[in-house]
């Protein structure tokens, strides 16, 4: 039988159990009155079974599925910077000044020196923005200039002395600049970045923002602001797997794994995704996908019959259909590891390496780390951590009533933030009862 009651400042969950059985609470914070019928304590987990309901943690496999970061992470034939196309792009830009929404990048600059700027710009309006050479440092002189933007790409071309009102101004902590900010608003993207010294010697390294973000600075150079995906041109060969992308992971056997990711086609076609080794003999559980001239997003749930650190996620695009092939958000999750007991050096109760009990992470009792759980009794309980009954690998909390009606026991009180919110309302805990009629009751 289970009955709750409220006192305006804890709600209190009596459970009279089976022997024996371990059951699961979800409590809700700010939830309806009597959400679950008081006279049907069916649990939403088999009260039989003690498999823990909270959903299994999974864990990403791929850094740099949006190849924000270039090819970093990739390999195969078609993994070079060439086949990443990327451009900057942000999407905010109102703001109090011009130069609160800026792009930079630091280079040496000689004063009274001659200097050509090229770049691709447009916006999602008409509007201008703030473009040149300057100093990177106090009294940031600068050449900057207005450019109008439109909303197709232009390429513009500056020619910019550094010399400003007579002086020159220039050294190694100097700079190219994009001002965007100010009243204007609209999105602005930019591409293909270049400053070039009279000797033609190029200035600026990652120009066309195909390592995404590395080597640009200012408030506006974020991962965010980086938009960037693979695209291959030339897919005719004699065999499917002879234009490959890969990305080398390691994969268990026996073990289902999520793979997505979106892809288009410049024309109708098919195209080899899924997981595999990454070695002789080559065994993969990749699938025919079939592309069209539109993004499409992907979702394949594999099982892999192989396993190996060097294993692989695995696009093959050769063959001979031709036609170009464009790929971006690229996944691949499976189960995470276990970590086994947390580290104690670390103050991790199950919190990760913060205090808070974010979704997805559980105290399980499994550390060997003296009283990190700080478990503490009043009312003459007793409470130690011990064998699950139901399981001798796991560690619960045993707790033995004392002699006073109030008499429990707190776990982690003042160390773990439980970030309960108008939509993360609900929290689990297992329970287990060795007697019929044992009354417990879970304060939140």
């Amino acid at each position: 039988m289970l009955t709750a009651t409220a006192d305006g400042q804890y709600l209190t969950v009596t459970v009279e159990t089976a022997a024996g059985v371990w059951w699961t609470f979800n409590l809700a914070k700010n939830a309806a009155a009597d959400p679950v019928d008081p006279v049907d304590p069916v649990d939403p987990v088999d009260p039989v079974d003690p498999v823990d309901p909270v959903d299994p943690v999974l864990q990403e496999l791929v850094s740099n599925g949006s190849f924000a970061s270039g090819v970093e992470g990739w390999s195969g034939g078609t993994a070079v910077a060439g086949n990443i196309v990327s451009y900057f792009a942000v999407t905010e830009t109102t703001s109090s000044n011009v130069y609160d929404v800026n792009l930079s990048q630091s280079m040496t600059l000689v004063p009274d020196s001659t200097y050509t700027i090229t770049f691709k710009a447009k916006s999602s309006i008409d509007r201008t923005m703030i473009a040149g050479l300057g100093l990177y440092h106090d009294p940031w002189t600068n050449s900057g200039e207005s450019v109008d933007l439109t909303t197709e790409w232009q390429e513009f071309t500056l020619v910019q002395t550094t010399t400003v009102d007579g002086t020159g101004y220039g050294d190694d902590d100097s700079r190219v600049l994009f001002d965007m900010g100010g009243d204007q608003g609209g999105q602005v993207w930019i591409d293909d970045v270049s400053v070039v010294d009279a000797d033609g010697t190029e200035l600026v390294t990652n120009g066309s923002f195909a390592s995404g973000k590395e080597g640009w600075a200012g408030g506006a150079a974020a991962d965010a602001n980086i938009v960037s995906y693979f695209a291959v041109v030339e897919t005719t060969s004699a065999n499917v797997y002879d234009v490959n992308l890969s990305y080398v992971m390691a994969l268990t056997a026996d073990t289902e794994y999520t793979v997505s990711f979106k892809a288009k086609s410049s024309i109708s076609r098919t195209m080899t995704a899924g997981l595999g080794l990454n070695e002789d003999p080559w065994t993969n559980v990749a699938e025919s996908v079939d592309l069209t001239t539109d993004w499409q997003e992907f979702t394949l749930v594999q099982t892999t019959n192989f396993g190996s650190d060097n294993s692989r996620m695995i696009f093959d695009m050769g063959g001979d259909q031709g036609g170009q092939v464009w790929i971006d958000d690229v996944s691949v999750k499976g189960p995470a590891e276990d970590a086994g007991p947390v580290d104690p050096e670390a103050g991790d109760i199950g919190t990760g390496d913060n205090n808070v009990l974010d979704a997805g992470e559980v105290i399980n009792f499994n550390s060997t780390t003296s009283d990190i759980y700080t478990l503490q009794d009043f009312g003459n309980n007793v409470s130690t951590l011990v064998a699950d009954p139901t399981d001798a690998t796991n560690t619960v909390v045993s707790i033995v009533k004392g002699n006073e009606t109030w008499a429990g026991t707190t776990v982690a009180k003042g160390n773990v933030i439980y970030p309960l919110t108008a939509t993360d309302t609900v929290m689990t805990v297992r329970v287990y009862s060795p007697e019929v009629g044992i009354t417990v009751r879970l304060k939140l």
